[in-house]
């Protein structure tokens, strides 16, 4: 029996291609959606990671909230920590860099003498590409991402002031010039060993800093905090979105298997009465079930990485950022919520099984 061809996946396909369609789009968008929202938020997360993490890295600022502390005693503390290859005098200015929904003051200019520049450049591994270092004050040169990002270019001037006068190539979006005074009042930590938490240890005796409360310390840490923060927000964001995704395809996919099993009922009915057992009967609507599944993470991958290389080109290149297509961590929970979404369906099938029964049972019922 149970090679006829009423309870084939081939007879079922040929004869509900509209049913069929519409179960397949609902599942395609839901994938489409649920991994095209990680693209798109990606960018934001490794723009923060590159300026606040792998900047902070190397460049950590110490700036005073008070006018009493003496820079040159500050850098003379600071510079017996023997992870400290050098404390430079620095002004670090706000600036703007775009994610792909808003215009966030996360960067620095990290103005400084002329004798300083190059030793920035040389830790941060920055290459001038075109044009030249700052001579003057107020010259500044740029990464060609921070640069792309902001619709700027040389002879430019970024926040009014600060003239683009050189290109750089950088990993982290850097951004250096000339201070207008001598007289800076932060200091810039360039080192190359482990990443120091500056904002515990300010208050160490043997530094012997002037008011270390005073001081606050933009360091690896307090950035990681940050960077944390702006994850956390948007980590809820797409929970809620993919959350309700969840929810509303489930009941989608369980309103169109209702109609599914309440429409063929009394075929149902009929492959029962002549011998198919219930087992056979909720087989037979798996696998149309994982036949619908199958077929949509197909064609919702095919259309996710058409949507991908089309957000790439038209949004992110333009903005300067960069996304990866392979995110393991994303795969991961796309299989898993469909895995979620099969799950729910069993006790719809299930139940809608109880309601099999033999041809006269159904009869009756209809008397």
């Amino acid at each position: 029996m149970k090679g006829q061809t009423g309870l084939s996946v081939k007879y079922y396909i040929k004869n509900n291609r509209q049913r069929l369609f519409t179960l397949i789009l609902s599942v395609s968008v839901f994938i489409i959606m649920l991994y095209s929202m990680a693209f798109i938020l990606q960018p934001s997360g490794e723009v923060m990671e590159r300026i606040l993490l792998y900047q902070a890295e190397k460049l950590q600022v110490i700036s005073p909230i008070a006018n009493n502390i003496s820079i040159d005693g500050l850098i003379k503390s600071l510079e017996k920590i023997p992870e400290i290859d050098h404390v430079l005098p620095c002004d670090p200015v706000r600036i703007d860099i775009n994610t792909i929904f808003e215009n966030r003051p996360l960067a620095k200019a990290y103005l400084v003498s002329r004798e300083d520049i190059k030793i920035i450049l040389e830790y941060t591994s920055a290459t001038l590409t075109r044009g030249r270092l700052p001579e003057k004050n107020h010259e500044i040169i740029v990464d060609q991402k921070y640069a792309t990002n902001q619709n700027l270019k040389i002879g430019d001037s970024l926040g009014g002031q600060l003239e683009i006068i050189g290109i750089l190539e950088s990993d982290c979006y850097l951004v250096a010039g000339i201070a207008d005074s001598p007289d800076l009042q932060s200091v810039v930590i360039l080192s190359s060993g482990n990443n120091i938490n500056y904002s515990k240890n300010l208050s160490d005796e043997k530094l012997k800093i002037e008011d270390p409360n005073n001081l606050v310390a933009e360091d690896y840490f307090s950035q990681k905090d940050i960077q944390q923060r702006y994850a956390n927000i948007e980590y809820r964001i797409y929970f809620l979105i993919k959350t309700t995704a969840v929810v509303l395809i489930i009941l989608c996919l369980m309103a169109l298997l209702s109609l599914y099993i309440r429409d063929r009922q009394a075929e149902l009915c009929f492959y029962y009465s002549i011998g198919f057992s219930k087992k056979d009967i909720y087989l037979s609507v798996l696998k149309k079930l994982l036949f619908v599944f199958g077929i949509s993470i197909l064609i919702g991958s095919a259309l996710s990485i058409v949507l991908y290389f089309l957000v790439k080109c038209f949004i992110i290149i333009p903005l300067g950022l960069n996304i990866s297509l392979f995110m393991a961590k994303e795969l991961l929970h796309c299989f898993a919520c469909l895995f979620l979404i099969f799950a729910a369906m069993q006790p719809a099938i299930f139940f809608a099984m109880q309601k099999v029964d033999t041809i006269d049972i159904l009869e009756e019922e209809m008397i």
